[in-house]
């Protein structure tokens, strides 16, 4: 026999997962069908108890979208869109964001790209787009490839 588990029992599993906002903790839960107000209480105890830690999530999304080399730009409007305030995003990429760091990864995964790919062409698309995704410009993506391959 299963039994149902409560609110708080899947607020605290999700957390254990990894740090969560309190947007992303509300939606889960409305997802799973609890009440409102237990959704609230829930949330509202995890917070007084500071297991439910909006700079403790926005830090580990920065740090792990840095090491992935997403650009500044891309970061902040991932914050946003997880519920962190405008105010805790700009201080936290202030505090974590590396312009140079990110850059310096940028160039070595091209560098490596550079010279696994045989064909030249196939490896500047490949560089360029990965520039692209990760939220970078195309002004960026091409100074790169010009440190890699000369003139593009």
């Amino acid at each position: 026999m299963t039994r149902k588990r409560t609110a708080r029992e899947v607020a605290l599993h999700l957390l254990r997962v990894r740090p969560r906002t309190r947007k992303e903790l509300r939606q889960r839960l409305q997802g799973k069908g609890f009440p409102e107000e237990k959704i609230e209480e829930v949330i509202q105890e995890l917070q007084n108890t500071g297991l439910l830690d909006e700079q403790e999530f926005a830090e580990a999304f920065v740090l792990g979208k840095v090491r992935k080399l997403y650009s500044r730009s891309w970061i902040f409007k991932a914050l946003m869109k997880a519920g962190v305030t405008e105010a805790m995003a700009t201080r936290v990429l202030e505090e974590l964001y590396s312009d140079e760091d990110v850059y310096r990864g940028l160039l070595q995964h091209a560098q490596e790209v550079a010279s696994r790919v045989r064909d030249p062409e196939k490896a500047k698309r490949r560089i360029y787009n990965f520039i692209l995704r990760r939220g970078h410009s195309a002004s960026l993506a091409y100074q790169i490839l010009r440190e890699i391959y000369g003139k593009v």
